[in-house]
């Protein structure tokens, strides 16, 4: 899952409290951290750095152990300009585990949340592939340290010194390839790439060589595993199943040949050796060969699941204040317009705030309507703000 965090918007008011600055004056001149809206039409900045606005960052804990994570734009002096203030209740249920700020500001959850309610948590199980290789029937020479070089076919390489090697896989399908890639230092390499079907072994396919090398050239021969009948291309674009290749016609002592070959129903296996022939010599020989299983294995996720409106605790809240001079609109007094909403587009890693928290950054985009108590309100629109909040 890749989503951003996306739910209605509410508010719980700012303690004064707890705060710690995360960021001085920016030494660049360029703030980190921001705050930009239009408050009824009319456009309001905030810069941590700028006009004596600072970025504070705190969090905290109350009597049900449900932790708040809160980030604040305002003056040391809270009586000499308008403040707005981020609070993100924990997004996840617990009993005794430890709060998690990954899971608590993660991206990859969608929230729906209303007044007077709470999310529900449940847990899925997916199936991932655990696919172990052992490259151990591959042929080296004796006496030089090999190197396997993997590549996964879904953007993951893996290296070892040893035959044997694991990888898992969210998901497969009838184009996910693996190529092995065995290398005797300079003496010689040789690379097998073939198809990773999880459905339909029946359909898989395998290459072998033979490689015979005499005083009169080299002789090497396909032995292919599928269905017949195969098609072969050769790197000289030979189409025959066998490979021949006389003395007069090897320039160099560098030799290195690659076949693809495809079999009846279409699986598509590559091959290719590379060595040094010097007639009258040992030829080495680097022949990449592998084998590998494929086993299912559960994995629980966690997302939610819909609303109970009788719950209270109102987990999953996010929460805005704004303070217009010792006048605090907050989200949380009425229902909020359809419109109203909040994306956390970014969340990484900050420097420690100035009490020693950790701190996480991040970047959101919101729209919603605040009240103060006599129910006169303010609509944010188009609202982006960069902000920290303590961990």
């Amino acid at each position: 899952m890749n989503r951003n965090i996306f739910y209605n918007t509410f508010i719980i008011i700012v303690l004064a409290f707890g705060c710690h600055k995360v960021e001085l004056d920016p030494a660049d001149g360029n703030p980190v951290f921001s705050a930009e809206a239009m408050l009824d039409g009319e456009p309001k900045l905030w810069q941590a750095g700028v006009d004596d606005y600072y970025m504070f960052s705190s969090f905290e804990k109350d009597a049900l152990d449900v932790y708040t994570f809160i980030g604040e734009l305002a003056k040391t002096d809270s009586c000499c300009g308008p403040s707005i203030a981020f609070h993100f209740r924990d997004l996840v249920q617990r009993n005794s585990k430890p709060v998690d700020i990954t899971e608590s500001l993660d991206r990859d959850f969608t929230y729906a949340d209303m007044t007077g309610s709470d999310t529900i948590w449940v847990t899925v199980t997916d199936t991932v592939w655990l696919a172990n290789f052992d490259a151990s029937q591959s042929i080296l020479p004796q006496g030089l340290a090999p190197a396997y070089l993997w590549s996964f076919g879904d953007g993951v390489s893996g290296n070892s010194s040893n035959p044997g090697i694991s990888h898992t896989y969210d998901s497969l399908n009838d184009s996910t390839t693996v190529r092995l890639d065995v290398v005797a230092g300079s003496a010689c390499s040789s690379f097998l790439q073939r198809p990773l079907f999880s459905n339909s072994p029946s359909q898989d396919c395998n290459l072998d060589f033979n490689w015979v090398a005499d005083t009169s050239g080299i002789t090497i021969t396909a032995q292919v595993i599928g269905v017949q009948p195969f098609s072969y291309l050769w790197s000289n674009f030979s189409t025959s199943s066998q490979l021949n290749i006389p003395l007069d016609s090897i320039n160099s002592s560098n030799v290195s040949v690659s076949v693809t070959v495809t079999d009846a129903n279409g699986c598509v296996v590559q091959g290719g050796i590379s060595t040094t022939y010097i007639p009258g010599t040992p030829t080495p020989v680097c022949l990449a060969r592998f084998t590998h299983t494929l086993s299912p294995v559960l994995v629980d996720s966690t997302y939610i699941s819909h609303i109970i409106p009788t719950d209270s605790l109102m987990f999953s809240k996010f929460t805005v204040v704004y303070d217009s001079d010792g006048i605090e609109y907050r989200s949380d007094r009425q229902s909020q317009p359809a419109a109203s909403q909040i994306r956390i587009l970014d969340v990484e890693e900050y420097d420690l705030n100035e009490k020693g928290d950790k701190t996480k950054k991040l970047r959101l985009n919101f729209n919603c309507r605040v009240w103060n108590v006599v129910g006169e309100f303010i609509d944010i629109e188009d609202g982006e703000a960069v902000i920290a909040v303590a961990y």
